[in-house]
């Protein structure tokens, strides 16, 4: 599935891509977040082999999931997948995954390599991991050249990308749907459900989408809402020694919230450009 809101301007690349997939046997549902720049006429007018839904408000990316996967729920779908709506899906990406999750049981959900859209053959991330006692994320492979990954095979990962992955039916009737009161990070919050059900969740660099990071929502790489979600992590699933170091972390995480911007927004003026984004490499931990 892939949600959308105010995102015109990239289903041609997105959609088109999907549709040239070398694979047989799948459904691409589109849900819109109540777009106000002819996102729905658009993509029903150049894909209508796609199934379309329209929420009457924006729910979100978590919202906008949650209304796809028990529309997906309530049909005989073995696999069911999210891609973002700014991303380019290679020919043989769901081929990849689905192999991968064919041979592998225990695996719960598989994530593809994110590759950076303005340098194709360099790796934004493959999946994540999470320092439990700082609560602190890192994104795997960031900056790696795409033949290294791929020579790497597929990695264990505390999350993967909520934008670029599958998952087993039989694992989301388990774990249940995103929750939509994070905003930001409901992806990390579902992995961490899924593990905590003992699933294992894999990245399969063979799997290969193309992401254009937005220089907008990505230019900090902390933010309130990586910071507020942590701590919810944190409550939710740290077990009783990661409470030993929390002082620490907090400490941490507070001064990035407030220096780190204040840091970047000294430097760019010192040096005439904005720091962050695809090619910044800024935002590699939050």
């Amino acid at each position: 599935m892939v949600v959308n809101w105010n995102g015109k301007h990239h289903l041609g690349e997105c959609l088109g891509s999907l549709m040239r997939l070398n694979y047989d046997n799948y459904v691409i549902l589109f849900v819109d977040n109540n777009s106000t720049d002819g996102s729905v006429e658009c993509a029903e007018q150049d894909f209508p082999e796609c199934e379309f839904i329209q929420n009457s408000t924006n729910l979100g990316c978590g919202g906008g999931r949650n209304v796809g996967l028990k529309w997906a729920l309530a049909r005989d779908f073995d696999y069911i997948g999210f891609l973002d709506n700014d991303t380019v899906a290679d020919t043989d990406y769901l081929t990849h995954l689905v192999a991968y999750m064919e041979q592998n049981a225990a695996v719960g959900a598989a994530g593809a390599r994110f590759n950076y859209y303005g340098a194709p053959d360099r790796v934004q991330f493959m999946g994540g991991t999470i320092n439990h006692y700082l609560w602190r994320t890192t994104l795997n492979g960031q900056g790696m050249r795409e033949e290294d990954a791929v020579r790497l095979g597929p990695q264990f990962v505390d999350f993967v990308g909520g934008g670029t992955c599958i998952a087993r039916r039989s694992a989301i009737e388990k774990v249940g749907f995103f929750d939509e009161s994070l905003w930001r990070g409901e992806d990390i919050d579902w992995c961490l459900r899924l593990r905590k059900l003992g699933y294992e969740l894999v990245c399969v660099p063979l799997a290969v989408v193309w992401h254009k990071q937005s220089r907008v929502t990505g230019k900090h790489g902390f933010s309130w809402w990586a910071f507020r979600n942590s701590w919810v992590y944190f409550y939710r699933y740290a077990s009783v020694k990661h409470w030993l170091t929390a002082p620490l972390a907090f400490a941490i995480q507070v001064s990035k919230l407030v220096l780190r911007p204040l840091w970047e927004w000294y430097i760019g003026r010192k040096i005439g450009v904005s720091i962050g984004g695809p090619d910044g490499g800024q935002h590699a931990r939050l």
